[in-house]
């Protein structure tokens, strides 16, 4: 800020000598009673000024500062008494074009003497001609500078979203004591205003515009009384009506944020016919989450359905709602009382339906696989049952990551009237009811945690007289099927399950079950992946909870899935895929042939002397480098099994496919095609360098120290 000092006594004029830009202070004294010193001026369109005429920094100031503002023909524009504190002048000016004005200052009533100030202070408009701006998700910050002040800003916003404006001291020393928040529309029309909507005097307004448009935000202070810095803040939201954008899929999850008090986010979302819904909205687990989540569900209308504050675990909000027709809803997330702020979670789990319009159902020897997703969820599964039927209803928790702690089981009639329960019954935890239908039709059984506060997988089953059913115990159990279709179910131990032949489904449940074939006296395919495939006395059945896959004395095959599967395949000439995973494949008796696939896989070809044992790669990357990513054979016999990598290029550097260069334990040389072994740690470590660079690029380990020749390659 440049000082001006007056130096010798200013003209009273428009001849004036002296001029200010703004920013500058023009210090001056009134000489004589009645003088009148005029000061020259150019104030920029676009902008609001504060012009004041002081004196009260002056031990020896006028009286009464009195200021007048003139334009170039020397006429009054405006003037000023008592505008500013004290006896202070002060005149606020909006231009819209650059223009010259003349500031005259002088005692009021022209009989004191002493010294004055002259200040202009260039601000943010006040008017529709503003050239200040704010974007939605931005903060200004900005400075109310003088008693009556205001600053505009123009913001765009649009139809189908809220928007939150927030103005609040800026926390620091001197922010404005009571902020005070106005919206005008494009023609400078008031709209919205607040004083102390926010927190403790900050002001905030909400506002869904019901199309895009410009509009005007103004900045002050409340009662014009008050100077100091502020913080602007304007958040583009979800909209907090049925034009909000924000659509949420079932058993997607939806993150955002609850960014000020009295915000809310609605949410659209399509509920089917026949499906139950979860509605949860939590904090979403990091620091600055929402403590305390408010939930409502509203119809198509915006109509409230249901609402909730903590039903769901510790603060977090649950809806739980079965609908009655599809349609479109919408989901409210809040802070309870509309009093906090921060990041949330909302999952709308679309589940098996608690209740008769359930569209899941459940069949003889057919387990179904489900999931318990929140507190207090049920799935519900429609039953064919014939009159004088005994049936047999089991409930168990399932699989190793998060299996259902402890599972209960209710039985409904076809009216959906409950008829009994079980709660511990079954091996361990799981649940069993043993039930006689005294009438044909539908009933419905349903599965649900006892206590209705977990989560968790589990595993749902019916069986009865129609097929044969073949149960274990707890124990280790040899379970043996027929000529039919069979269900076995190994319950707890470590089982052993034969089907034989038809369809069979084999459950092992908990332990570490073997899916057998043993007894096969014809050649048995099985395919984890596509059941198509499946060969023999395999074709039809399929497995849960099973470990473990054996053949017997037959010429067989095990095609693995993308886990990490276990295979034994018996005597004779078998073929082993273990496809994805990390395989444990063992061919015992027989010349077998080995197609491990993706993954670290283990390899034992068996005992038998004579017989060669083949491992075959189609692709290098079927084999990685280094302990760990490698496979591994555990009783390779040099001279006597291959290991064939001929399927693959050996050299990446060349067009087409070249074949492998054998160099034995002379080490990778640089030289791209190169195959040969060098001894590790008590090993043998099949090398080959695909792009020249000296460096494995496919390894296999075979267990034990070897002199390996071509003759055990075809490459």
């Amino acid at each position: 800020m440049a000082i001006i000092q007056e130096t010798t006594d200013a003209a009273a004029d428009l001849s004036t000598s002296y001029s200010i830009t703004p920013g500058d202070r023009f210090d001056g004294e009134i000489a004589e009673g009645g003088d009148i010193d005029v000061v020259e001026i150019t104030l920029e369109g676009g902008y609001s000024y504060g012009i004041s005429v002081g004196a009260s920094a002056y031990l020896n100031g006028i009286d009464d500062p009195y200021l007048q503002i003139l334009d170039e023909s020397g006429r009054i524009v405006d003037s000023d008494d008592d505008g500013g504190p004290g006896t202070d002048a002060l005149i606020k000016l909006t231009l819209d074009e650059t223009t010259t004005f003349y500031l005259a200052a002088s005692d009021h009533y022209g009989r004191s003497t002493g010294g004055y100030s002259i200040e202009v202070i260039q601000e943010i408009a006040e008017s529709a001609a503003t050239r200040a701006t704010l974007a939605a998700n931005t903060i200004f910050e900005g400075q109310v500078d003088y008693f009556g002040d205001d600053d505009w800003f123009e913001v765009t916003l649009e139809a189908g979203h809220s928007y939150g404006i927030a103005l609040s001291g800026d926390d620091r020393a001197g922010e404005i004591p009571d902020p005070y928040l106005v919206l005008l529309d494009a023609g400078s029309r008031v709209v919205l205003r607040d004083d102390n909507g926010g927190q403790d005097t900050d002001a905030l307004i909400e506002f869904t515009p019901t199309e895009s448009a410009t509009y005007y935000v103004s900045a002050g202070n409340d009662d014009y009384a008050g100077t100091g810095g502020y913080s602007l803040e304007l958040i583009e939201e979800v909209a907090e009506s049925t034009l909000t954008q924000a659509e949420v899929t079932p058993n997607l999850l939806y993150e955002d944020s609850i960014d000020y008090y009295g915000d809310q986010d609605w949410i659209a979302i399509t509920l089917q016919t026949g499906y139950s819904y979860g509605i949860q909205l939590s904090g979403d687990g990091r620091s600055g989450e929402l403590v305390d989540p408010y939930l409502a569900l509203l119809d198509g209308e915006g109509r409230e359905v249901l609402t909730d504050d903590n039903s769901g675990r510790d603060t977090d909000a649950l809806i739980e709602i079965t609908p009655t027709e599809t349609g479109l809803y919408y989901i409210s997330a809040a802070a309870d009382d509309d009093f906090g702020t921060g990041a949330y979670a909302l999952m709308a789990y679309e589940e098996i339906a608690e209740s008769t319009t359930t569209t899941a159902s459940l069949g003889l020897g057919t387990p179904a696989e489900g999931r318990i997703e929140y507190y207090g969820d049920a799935d519900w599964y429609g039953v064919e049952l014939v009159a004088g039927e005994t049936y047999q209803f089991d409930l168990e928790a399932f699989g190793e990551t998060a299996p259902l702690s402890d599972p209960y089981l209710n039985l409904y009639d076809p009216s959906g009237a409950y008829l009994v329960s079980d709660d511990n019954s079954g091996a361990g935890r799981a649940s069993h009811i043993s039930f006689t239908a005294p009438e044909s039709g539908t009933y419905f059984i349903s599965a649900s945690d006892d206590t209705y506060n977990a989560t968790g997988d589990y595993l749902i089953s019916m069986g009865g007289d129609a097929i044969g059913d073949v149960i274990g115990d707890n124990g280790p159990n040899l379970l043996e099927g027929g000529s039919g279709d069979d269900y076995l179910r190994g319950l707890g131990g470590n089982d052993t399950l034969d089907g034989g032949a038809g369809a069979d489904l084999l459950d092992g449940g908990a332990g570490r079950d073997t899916a057998s074939y043993e007894s096969s006296t014809t050649s048995v395919r099985v395919d984890l992946l596509n059941d198509a495939f499946m060969y023999g006395d395999a074709v039809g059945d399929s497995f849960v909870g099973i470990e473990v896959f054996r053949t017997g004395g037959t010429v067989d095959q095990l095609r693995g899935a993308d886990a990490d599967d276990e295979f034994y395949t018996g005597g004779l000439s078998d073929r082993l895929y273990g496809r994805r995973g990390d395989d444990m494949l063992f061919g015992e008796d027989g010349a077998d042939a080995f197609y491990g696939g993706l993954g670290a896989d283990v390899m034992t070809g068996g005992e038998q002397e004579g017989r060669r044992d083949r491992y075959i790669y189609f692709a290098i990357q079927e084999s990685g480098v280094g302990a760990g990513n490698r496979d591994l054979v555990t009783d390779y016999v040099a001279g006597e099994d291959r290991i064939e990598i001929s399927r693959f290029d050996a050299d990446t550097t060349q067009g087409f496919k070249q074949a492998f260069a054998f160099v034995g334990d002379a080490g990778l040389s640089g030289t791209a095609g190169e195959l040969g072994y060098r001894h590790e740690s008590g090993n043998t470590i099949v090398q080959a360098d695909v792009d020249g660079d000296g460096a494995a690029d496919f390894e296999i380990e075979l267990a034990g120290i070897m002199e390996l020749t071509e003759a055990d390659f075809l490459i």
